[in-house]
């Protein structure tokens, strides 16, 4: 799976990825924006303004922490699950 993949779907399937790799929205954003707010991720995703840069920002922190094929098994899981529940039902 492409970064660019990633980018294009919705920002809370990230969200729900870092948390199962068992990484806090904390400790993410200390890492990838040292010089800023300790909340300042948890903010960006509350208020929907996750921007492609910070989505390319916060995949390479986690592919560095856990590996790159590790964040693309649980993201295509939770994308999978997201498409099955979103799809059109078939009667």
């Amino acid at each position: 799976m492409k970064i660019s993949e990633i980018i294009n779907n919705k920002a809370y399937l990230l969200k729900e990825t870092i948390l199962r790799l068992g990484f806090t929205l904390v400790e993410v954003s200390k890492s990838v924006y040292p010089h800023n707010h300790i909340n300042y991720l948890s903010g960006k995703f509350s208020e929907q303004r996750i921007k492609p840069k910070d989505t390319v920002k916060i995949v390479e922190y986690l592919s560095k922490q856990v590996g790159k094929p590790v964040v693309e098994m649980e993201y295509q899981k939770l994308l999978d699950r997201y498409n099955k529940i979103h799809s059109p039902k078939k009667f």
